[in-house]
């Protein structure tokens, strides 16, 4: 598959493809119609199916590789990529019966080879179909069997009029006479503009600098689309669509509207140390405590690369990082700069992934599916909050965003760049075995002195609402102040379980085996794995006697608490449930940000990456969910989440509290974590992961399998394993790899299935790939598979 080939000769007229329903109907032809199969190409077809296939190619059209093209699949017309054109062959009866491609979908290949070469890479060491992998490179449009239309634009230009103006322009001259023609409004134009106001003389006077278009509208002061819909009435300015491709090329930013932040002595020396790099791969860890300006050394970076002719492309790991920081990159870039999410509509999507493909964007922030953009001149790449577990895709291709930075600099010489406060142990790793180069922000911007951390001991509070009496009386304290106070609450509803309080049985989910969050304003239970709902009522015998009994609290609970405790301020609540699109999200960190905002209760949703310079308090309801937890990840991921969320106070010159509220204060990470700081306790981390050879120091593979029955998803692991055994033997007494397993999944039934798991320790020396081929070989020779779900995760992010 990772050949390259092409018929010589230029491109034949490709066959129009209007819509789906016009090319599902004729009945496809075959070689065999044409006698002799003149050549042969091998395609991927946008689907999750585990092998290539070879299609006759019509005699009127040139392949390469890399061409999008429409070819009978099944009873269906289906998109695919041309990975191979063979060469010309001799009719066989096999060579006769390969159906013919219906369409060659665009006059150019869709991807660029560097990039077409990264994901015939990816879709082997993810263990996904290829077919499976591009889709999820290309935008929506971009995958159905048709024309995907070219993304336009509004532009508005001078009207042609005779020559009799003024200036006597000559060139004005030449674009056509309209003395005496009537205009959209049936009067007859006068012979030259002649504007009335302000506004209008200077929108002419700039329009005769050549067109306007939608984003050069902002650099009015006043309105100026309404003072264009009159020039318009009037017949002076025409409006006109004009495809994307036509836009004129911008290489360098737009000169700035104002000065430059100052880069303190650490930020400079961040941003000529990685300047170097330009022009080579070199992957960089980017190290900087919460407030420390990462942004802006990002932002300096990004604009010398772009004067120096590059692209940039920064992945963040959510959409809501991405709107929180799209505003300071646009004022830096304007119409050079866009977002890229699976937020935005679709036409958006594929504006801007032409846009970059020809190289008129320049800088891209995105989430992980960013990192697939054909950008045309890639000459920086930046991985922010890069320890984040959302870069790593859950289901279909299986990917990591930030490994495929990686690979992606390295393929093409790129410097990369991973940003973050509380770094990855596989980061710290690399940068310890002298893969990666290691700058260190270690002052914040403008805080005086760090935050002051402080250990609350539940076991002596006991709150019934989950804030405890020194976190109150610290609130008030706060709010006394002027300032403001963010309760971080890493739980939704109103109580995570409820049981009877007679005989003590908590209300379950029937279909997973997992307890039903409670949410008092609608009286209703719902879990959080499968999505379903229930009313309130006795999971047991008891019956009328049933007095249910709430335990935990939610960030429902906690809000009311909140606001029945303070009256006079202004408390929001800030998750999923409340905050369901992006402009509500928009608006409530706007409103928090600005200090509308008193007390905000929300989850992991505000705990990192955002600036709210009111906040001095910040109060973490419940440190103690993943100290237990079965995931090796879990004290990992504890430390980095207290880190960031204890990062949001104190971003100013105000000094900044944190109370950390748990029934284990005494535990080792906490002590570490508080009076060493996150260094210290990651290394900590680190030494039990080597003793206990996991990731950073070993490679997994954790093959799941879903079934109607937990014995039928036991059997089938227990056949992979011992087909394992076989491919794989003890060679002196080690193996390639080494098998765990099978076990029940933590959460062992989900959305009415059970779930097993197989997990397999790795090597990663040489011949990786085959390996992992060999895993795959292996699953697939089990029969059973067909009778029940099952999925590879390589690198696997979540054990659960």
């Amino acid at each position: 598959m990772s050949g390259t080939g092409g018929i010589r000769g230029r491109r034949g007229k490709a066959p129009v493809v209007p819509a789906l329903e016009s090319v599902a109907k004729p009945e496809p032809k075959t070689a065999s119609d044409h006698g002799v199969c003149a050549s042969v190409a091998r395609v991927a077809v946008l689907a999750p199916v585990p092998t290539a296939f070879d299609y006759a190619i019509p005699e009127n059209l040139s392949l390469h590789r890399g061409d999008r093209v429409a070819v009978p699949f099944g009873p269906r017309v289906r998109t695919a990529v041309v990975l191979k054109v063979l060469g010309a062959l001799e009719s066989t009866e096999t060579q006769r019966t390969l159906k013919e491609i219906v369409a060659l979908l665009a006059p150019a290949p869709c991807l660029p080879e560097t990039l077409l070469g990264l994901l015939e890479w990816a879709a082997r060491y993810y263990l996904c179909p290829l077919g499976e992998a591009l889709a999820t490179a290309l935008p929506a449009a971009m995958r159905r069997p048709e024309n995907a239309p070219l993304p336009t634009h509004q532009v508005w230009r001078l009207a042609a009029f005779d020559g009799s103006q003024e200036d006597g322009n000559d060139e004005s001259k030449s674009q056509g006479k309209s003395q005496g023609k009537s205009n959209s409004n049936g009067k007859k134009s006068d012979q030259a503009p002649r504007p009335k106001g302000p506004r209008q003389v200077a929108l002419m006077a700039r329009l005769a600098e050549g067109p306007l278009s939608e984003h050069a509208l902002d650099e009015f002061d006043f309105d100026a689309r309404a003072a264009l819909r009159r020039l318009t009435e009037r017949g002076w300015v025409v409006r006109e669509h004009v495809s994307d491709s036509a836009a004129p090329r911008t290489a360098t930013r737009p000169e700035p509207d104002g000065p430059r932040p100052e880069l303190r002595p650490e930020q400079a020396s961040a941003v000529e140390a990685i300047s170097q790099d330009f022009g080579r791969f070199r992957v960089t860890l980017l190290e900087g405590v919460t407030g420390s300006g990462k942004t802006e050394v990002y932002l300096a970076l990004l604009e010398a690369c772009v004067q120096a002719g590059g692209q940039g492309l920064v992945l963040v790991p959510e959409i809501g990082l991405a709107h929180t920081l799209a505003e300071r990159f646009r004022e830096r870039f304007g119409p050079l700069f866009a977002c890229y999410h699976s937020g935005l509509g679709e036409s958006e999507r594929l504006r801007t992934w032409h846009a970059v493909a020809n190289g008129q964007l320049r800088v891209v922030l995105g989430t992980r599916s960013a990192v697939w953009l054909p950008c045309a001149e890639l000459g920086l790449l930046v991985v922010d909050e890069e320890h984040d577990e959302s870069f790593k895709q859950s289901d279909g291709f299986r990917y990591s965003g930030r490994d495929i930075a990686i690979a992606r600099g390295q393929r093409g010489g790129i410097p990369v760049v991973l940003g973050s406060a509380t770094p990855a142990c596989e980061t710290l790793a690399n940068v310890e075995r002298g893969r990666f180069a290691h700058v260190r922000l270690t002052e914040r911007a403008l805080a005086s002195q760090p935050n002051a951390i402080e250990l609350v001991d539940l076991r002596a509070e006991r709150p019934e609402h989950g804030v405890g009496v020194r976190l109150q009386a610290a609130i008030a304290e706060t709010l006394e102040r002027g300032e403001q106070a963010l309760i971080f609450v890493n739980r939704r509803g109103f109580a995570p379980t409820v049981l009877c309080r007679s005989c003590g049985t908590p209300i379950e989910c029937r279909d997973c085996a997992a307890p039903m969050v409670y949410y008092r304003r609608q009286n209703r239970m719902q879990c959080h794995h499968c999505g379903a709902t229930r009313a309130l009522k006795a999971p047991c015998s008891c019956a009328e006697a049933f007095e249910p009994v709430s335990l935990g609290a939610g960030t429902e609970r906690v809000y009311d608490y909140l606001v029945a405790s303070f009256p006079d301020a202004n408390v929001a609540r800030i998750d999923r449930d409340v905050v369901r699109s992006s402009q509500r999200r928009e608006d409530v960190f706007k409103a928090l940000a600005s200090g509308r905002i008193h007390i905000a209760v929300g989850t992991r949703m505000i705990a990192k990456g955002h600036h709210f310079p009111g906040v001095t308090l910040v109060g973490v309801i419940d440190a103690d969910a993943r100290l237990f937890s079965t995931d090796f990840r879990a004290p990992e991921r504890l430390a980095q989440g207290l880190e960031q969320v204890a990062g949001r106070a104190g971003r100013e010159s105000r000094p900044g509290r944190v109370l950390v509220q748990t029934r284990n204060p005494e535990h080792p990470l906490f002590n570490e974590l508080f009076s060493a700081g996150y260094p210290a306790a990651v290394r900590s981390i680190m030494l039990r992961r080597r003793e206990a050879r996991l990731p950073p120091y070993s490679m997994l593979v954790l093959v799941r399998a879903d079934a109607p029955e937990e014995v039928e998803a036991m059997r089938f692991l227990a056949q992979v394993e011992a087909g394992l055994a076989q491919a794989f033997p003890l060679i002196e007494g080690a193996s390639e790899l080494h098998a765990l397993g099978p076990f029940p999944a933590p959460l062992v039934r989900k959305a009415g299935t059970y779930r097993a798991q197989l997990l397999i320790e790795v090597s990663r020396e040489a011949g990786l790939l085959q390996r992992l081929a060999g895993i795959e070989t292996c699953v697939r020779a089990v029969k059973a598979r067909r009778a029940l779900r099952w999925a590879i995760d390589v690198d696997p992010q979540e054990m659960g």
